[in-house]
Parts: C-alpha cells; structure tokens; sequence
C-alpha cells in the first residue's frame, strides 16, 4: 500500500505544481536583451547585432537604459573578425491610435574595432538613459543597428549591416 501512494503522490505533486505555475503571478522581467543575431551575411563576413531595452521596476536592480552591440565575424558567422564598425539605437514605443511602432528617442553613431575577448566577441556598444515613458506610458523596444566598413582593395569601402530589435517591455516609471 506504500509502495501505491508514492506512486500517486508524484504525479499529484507534478500536477499541483503546474497549477501553481500557470495561476500564480509570475516576477516581472525588468529587461529583455536578444542574442547576437545575424543581420548581414557575404561571402568573406557577417556582422552581427545585439538589442536590449531595461526598465525601472522596484526592487530590482534596473534603469531606463536601450542598448545596441556591433560584432563582426568572418565568412563562417561564428569566428570573430577585426573590422571597424558602428552601432546606434533607436528606441521604440508602440503607439496605439496608430497602431504602429513609432521612434521616441535615438543616438549616433558609435564607432569602434570589433575582434574577441576571453568572453567572446566584441565591439562598439551603444547604451541610451532614454528616461522611462518619454512619449507615454506603454511597451518600448529597442531597434539596434550594426555595421561594418568593407574596404575595397583599391581603396574606398563601405558600411554594410543591419538591425534587430529587442523584444518588448512595459514602460510606466521614469527614471
């Protein structure tokens, strides 16, 4: 009879856990950061990117920031390349009489030389104070830009990239 009652007490368990799970309050997140995706590929390179947004949420360690990264990688999209590059953000707040996502706030350039560390690929990064709901209190995102200067042989070149986005974040405290 003991041997039947574990035997039942184990599913019951897993059973309870999972409605506790799905009924209640999950902690808030207070940040969303993708990971480095691809935006360009050519024959010698890619460039890879990176998005966050950050929100102020009390109790935890946060801030209104937006984050952009810019990395460079040879032909096979895995091993790190030095190349100059750049990254620049835009922040982004869904805009609901529109419909649409809307620009509330972006930077410049940041240029640098991307290459690798004991932790991986590096680059120039770009980080924004946006100031919390600075076009309204609602869902803000991070659209990320990176490029990379291609030279030609003879001289000259060109910037070549792309952009990602951050997934989204509910925004109501300033900061």
């Amino acid at each position: 009879m003991a041997r039947r009652k574990s035997l039942l007490l184990g599913p019951l368990a897993a059973l309870f856990a999972l409605v506790l799970t799905l009924t209640l309050p999950q902690s808030a997140q207070a940040w969303s950061f993708t990971g480095i995706v691809k935006v360009k590929q050519a024959g010698s390179y890619c460039v890879g990117d990176q998005a966050g947004i950050d929100h102020i949420t009390p109790g935890t360690f946060s801030g209104n920031l937006a984050y952009a990264d810019a990395y460079a990688f040879k032909g096979d999209c895995v091993t790190p390349a030095v190349m100059e590059a750049r990254s620049r953000l835009d922040v982004r707040f869904w805009n609901e009489a529109q419909g649409a996502w809307t620009t509330c706030r972006s930077t410049d350039w940041t240029y640098g030389t991307t290459g690798s560390d004991r932790w991986g690929p590096t680059g120039p990064s770009t980080v924004l104070a946006y100031g919390g709901p600075v076009c309204g209190v609602g869902w803000y995102a991070t659209r990320a830009y990176a490029e990379v200067w291609y030279p030609y042989v003879m001289g000259g070149g060109f910037w070549t990239g792309g952009s990602t986005t951050s997934a989204y974040e509910w925004v109501d405290v300033s900061g």
